[in-house]
């Protein structure tokens, strides 16, 4: 099995619905992401850690995501707070996202 069809496969299995229309037009996409969205780090009445929430996703599948654009995951749209990076060998790629 190849590497691609592993992807696919895992996102198949653990992956989100995620909805993009791109803000400069264009066909809205449809795809599957890993949305990490942790909750904050409570020790007693005091905040010790705010983890950032980010999606993961199979690079090329949302040709153009930048900084701004929103994507609707789980009914809940979500606006990408910095360029989305690749990650390792540029298979995948990591977008920062904040609550819109």
């Amino acid at each position: 099995m190849r590497l691609a069809e592993d992807l696919a496969m895992f996102f198949r299995d653990f992956g989100d619905n995620a909805h993009w229309q791109p803000s400069t037009g264009g066909q809205a996409l449809d795809v599957l992401v890993i949305f990490d969205n942790p909750d904050d780090l409570v020790l007693g009445d005091q905040l010790i850690v705010q983890n950032t929430s980010t999606i993961m996703y199979i690079t090329g599948s949302l040709p153009g995501l930048a900084e701004e654009e929103v994507l609707t995951i789980n009914g809940v749209q979500w606006r990408v707070q910095q360029p989305p990076k690749a990650v390792e060998d540029g298979k995948l790629t990591i977008a920062q996202i904040i609550e819109a």
